[in-house]
């Protein structure tokens, strides 16, 4: 390790000394749908760390957030602009001006000297290291707190002799399906695949995409996604080449791969925001969130978390059906039957469909699939097999146990929990 590339002396910023812990202050939205946790100073990205906690970069530190919404913040060189990362080692990375920063989960952290000035885009690579977004599109390549090589255009040596402002950074940068890193580049409307040989190649944007990119993200579907604000569009750039487009009807600009095979994104029109889910196919759900949308992640519980300006939001997007109304089942004497009926909010970004079971002490009594979508019957019919029709007969009332195993649109699935009584109706 060199003096030039690293800082020599460890900052050793633990937990316990210069933390900074705040309290969570959770705003209630839709009950069970989402929540709202103060974090003042909240910049920018949020990720899921390697501790099963939400991180995030905010005005001056690094903070960490459990998934009850308790944070804790770890002052750092970072602002507007810097990005954070999980690398192969299991460490965080963010990125600050002239340095990047290795950091463990107990928020000590060292610093690497970048030999730039800016702060940019960060991605782990496949051989262990981690890339850094650096101007005028040039990556260097970092390993064990040695700067050990850049790709691209010159750095720092040819900058110090040009008298002019240095290019900027790529704008955003991913590690894709494929295993090489792949940047929109800064200056012009291209997109940009750093592969394991350590060539690089250019991929011009159609026209219609406009000549910039929001943000990018590595898809489920084996592509890489982006949004392309001024062309209301977002896109999809194959590994060999070939870009796929779907209009949007705001601005989109935040994006990531999300839960339920589908690919998440915030737009904006006029102050308002929206986050859309999109299936690799097109078809598009929105949910319409209060605030400016400076970052979106998904973490560890498969939640969408949404930083806003000093605070945080949870997104469940998977909510499902639920019972409603009575929870007693009278059984027709003549079909044997019950009827059920469940609720899907209209918010609800799933088909809400699936199989119900119902079970008397571990046995199952009926099953039918059932599904709430907005042109089906308000209810569910299920014949009891016949061992629960004669429970029900000789009992009268039978306390069962429910199951709903339901699935989305994008093939999630998610499993709930609920009572009935089954009571016999007579003649």
């Amino acid at each position: 390790m060199t003096a030039r590339c690293r800082l020599a002396v460890l900052l050793a910023i633990v937990a316990c000394g210069l933390a900074l812990p705040g309290g969570a202050t959770a705003i209630p939205c839709e009950p069970g749908r989402c929540a709202t946790f103060d974090a003042p100073g909240a910049l920018g990205p949020v990720i899921a760390g390697p501790d099963g906690n939400m991180w995030f970069l905010g005005d001056g530190f690094v903070g960490r957030m459990d998934l009850g919404g308790n944070l804790t913040r770890f002052p750092a060189p970072v602002g507007a602009g810097s990005d954070l990362t999980v690398g192969a080692d299991g460490a965080l990375y963010f990125s600050g001006a002239g340095v990047v920063g290795r950091m463990g989960t107990d928020g000590a952290y060292t610093l690497t000297r970048t030999g730039v000035s800016t702060a940019g885009p960060l991605a782990p690579a496949t051989d262990g290291s981690v890339l850094f977004g650096a101007s005028g599109n040039s990556l260097v390549r970092l390993r064990g707190g040695d700067v050990v090589g850049t790709s691209g255009s010159p750095l720092a040596q040819s900058a110090a002799r040009n008298p002019a402002p240095a290019p900027p950074p790529p704008t955003a940068m991913v590690r894709g399906p494929d295993g090489a890193v792949w940047f929109a580049e800064a200056g012009r409307p291209s997109i940009g695949r750093l592969g394991d040989d350590g060539n690089i190649t250019h991929f011009p944007l159609p026209p219609e995409f406009g000549d910039q990119i929001g943000g990018m993200t590595a898809g489920p579907d084996g592509g890489i996604w982006f949004t392309a604000p001024k062309g209301f569009r977002v896109g999809r750039l194959s590994t060999r080449g070939s870009f796929t487009s779907y209009r949007t009807s705001w601005n989109p600009y935040a994006i990531t791969a999300g839960p339920s095979h589908s690919i998440w994104f915030a737009m904006t029109d006029s102050g308002r925001w929206t986050i859309v889910r999109m299936v690799p196919a097109g078809y598009m759900s929105y949910w319409q969130l209060p605030g400016q949308v400076r970052a979106i992640g998904v973490g560890p519980d498969h939640a969408v978390y949404v930083t806003h300006a000093g605070s945080i939001e949870r997104l469940l997007p998977f909510l499902g059906a639920y019972p409603i109304r009575s929870r007693r089942l009278p059984m027709s004497p003549f079909t044997h039957a019950v009827t059920l009926r469940f609720f899907c909010s209209k918010f609800d970004l799933v088909y809400c469909a699936g199989t119900v079971v119902l079970r008397y002490q571990g046995r199952v009594v009926g099953a039918t699939p059932f599904s709430q979508r907005v042109n089906d019957a308000p209810s569910t019919r299920m014949v009891l097999n016949r061992f629960g029709r004669n429970l029900v007969r000789r009992l009268g009332r039978v306390p069962v146990d429910a199951t709903l195993d339901q699935h989305d649109a994008g093939g999630a699935t998610r499993q709930t929990y609920a009572s009935f009584t089954l009571v016999r109706r007579h003649r």
